[in-house]
């Protein structure tokens, strides 16, 4: 009967364990949803101020482009492409960075690698992709504003 009374009190005992490891995993997913959102957020005014910027430092160059005949549409392609080059390079520079942390916090703190899922690399390129493209639409939108005549005289 002693026995059996320590089993159970070995059971209940892990079982606590498991419940305690369980919430910290919540947590800790919880945390890093949140710094997820939160990161994007900072991408995204990061890139919609790089674009103002952009645009600003470049309205000669772009009014002189539409001047010469391009389109409202082939100018916008213009910026795009350039901010998805650029956003490209970031992510994957990004991910490698971010990758081997990951794997550097496993190692001191579990023990262990961690496991990378390709499926997560694919969600943050579309979450990226789409961050990037909002946060630049209303910048890309100010160059169909832009008068050539006004901005190469000056104006």
């Amino acid at each position: 009967m002693g026995s059996e009374m320590c089993i159970r009190d070995r059971a209940k005992q892990v079982r606590q364990v498991a419940a305690l490891q369980g919430n910290v995993l919540q947590k800790t997913q919880a945390v890093m949803i949140l710094m997820t959102v939160l990161s994007l957020i900072a991408a995204a005014v990061a890139v919609a101020n790089l674009m103002v910027a952009s645009i600003g430092e470049r309205s000669g160059e772009l009014a002189l482009l539409k001047a010469l005949g391009a389109t409202d549409a082939a100018v916008s392609r213009l910026m795009l492409a350039e901010t998805a080059a650029i956003s490209l390079l970031g992510a994957i520079v990004g991910a490698l960075l971010g990758s081997g942390v990951a794997q550097l916090i496993g190692r001191v703190v579990f023990g262990s690698g961690i496991t990378m899922r390709p499926m997560v690399f694919v969600l943050v390129f579309v979450l990226l992709a789409v961050t990037v493209l909002l946060a630049s639409a209303s910048s890309i939108r100010s160059i169909l504003n832009l008068k050539p005549a006004e901005v190469l005289h000056g104006r």
